[in-house]
């Protein structure tokens, strides 16, 4: 390991021990059943979610119901720790310990960065 890989991984374990929660790995099929190739997991990630803050597009209109969500919400897996399978879109992730128990939808996967995979994660 070179010694920016090194100081990369002691930042994301820094991180991760502060800001990590358990999260359900949910994996589905293209049916939205549970996918029985990929078993669903629970980790530690870290859960980064937007306010919740929805703006109607119709400017008032009782007659529209589009609406468009202000901040997107993102699940961080570290690649050090997590060794389970690749999620895709579709897939759905539910935060443990936040009050609720509430589901996210995965709708988009970047594993490009070095230290970590992340999820952009929808309303479920």
């Amino acid at each position: 390991m070179s010694e920016l890989d090194d100081l990369r991984a002691e930042l994301t374990e820094a991180v991760d021990d502060v800001m990590g929660e358990p999260v359900l790995l949910a994996f589905l099929d293209g049916e939205q059943q549970s996918d029985p190739t990929r078993e669903n997991t629970a980790v530690s990630a870290v859960l980064r979610c937007g306010a919740g803050h929805a703006f109607n597009l119709s400017k008032g209109s009782k007659k529209e119901r589009t609406s468009l969500s202000a901040e997107p919400s993102f699940l961080e897996l570290a690649r050090s720790d997590y060794d389970g399978p690749m999620p895709k879109s579709g897939d759905k992730v539910q935060a443990l310990a936040r009050a609720g128990k509430p589901w996210f939808e995965v709708l988009d996967v970047s594993d490009r960065g070095a230290s970590r995979i992340i999820l952009e994660l929808g309303e479920a």
